[in-house]
């Protein structure tokens, strides 16, 4: 196993004592391994939710689903952020495991939530497929029929940028299973296109597809 992937603390009698948290880790790791990846890269794959969770989960996660990021801040922090997620993103796209296609809306260049998102499904051993911001919805279409995902999402701050690709979205959900995520995704058009609405933060989202 990786050194440094559990955290033990000591007890009264001198004995190491593994946590809840150094345990899921192992796990997560585990399952890493068994999906082909490099003990080095399911280690970092682990570390990257467990440290990821507490800043993600009451700051970008919690902004993402109350619709609260506020320009100013992200200007802010954006580059930095996004920054430190691609360089624990690399290989997101090796092993064996389900494949999760990722996308913004058109018009939508919130990220970063999508990307907290897609690194805590990897932890989970699914593999990674980010088109990014503002991607055409025939852009998605196209790679999904190409790929064959087990899940593609679709998230949006706006809800009017999800409503104005409906009918694409619609289609889409015919022969891809779909998600939409984020303030944008409504309760009544997710129901009217007969998708699935990812609920909470990224983090929650992402333990939620990987339960399921």
């Amino acid at each position: 196993m990786a050194a440094g992937l559990t955290r033990p603390v000591r007890s009264p009698g001198g004995f190491r004592l593994c946590t809840a948290a150094d345990a899921a880790r192992v796990e997560r790791t585990r399952r890493g391994l068994d999906e082909g990846l490099s003990a080095a890269e399911a280690a970092r794959a682990a570390h990257a939710a467990f440290g990821l969770e507490p800043v993600l989960l009451k700051q970008v996660g919690d902004g993402w689903e109350r619709g609260e990021i506020d320009i100013s801040h992200e200007h802010f922090a954006s580059n930095l952020v996004r920054g430190r997620l691609l360089a624990l993103a690399r290989f997101w796209g090796r092993g064996t495991g389900p494949l999760a296609l990722l996308a913004c809306a058109p018009g939508e260049t919130h990220d970063i939530p999508p990307l907290a998102f897609a690194l805590v499904l990897r932890s989970h051993s699914w593999r990674i497929l980010f088109l990014g911001a503002d991607t055409p919805i025939e852009t998605l279409a196209r790679t999904a029929g190409t790929t064959k995902p087990a899940l593609a999402v679709v998230s949006s701050f706006d809800p009017t940028s999800l409503e104005a690709g409906a009918d694409e979205l619609r289609r889409l959900a015919e022969h891809t299973p779909l998600a939409l995520a984020g303030p944008g995704a409504t309760d009544e058009l997710c129901a009217r296109i007969r998708v699935h609405r990812l609920d909470g933060d990224p983090v929650a989202a992402a333990d939620e597809v990987a339960r399921a």
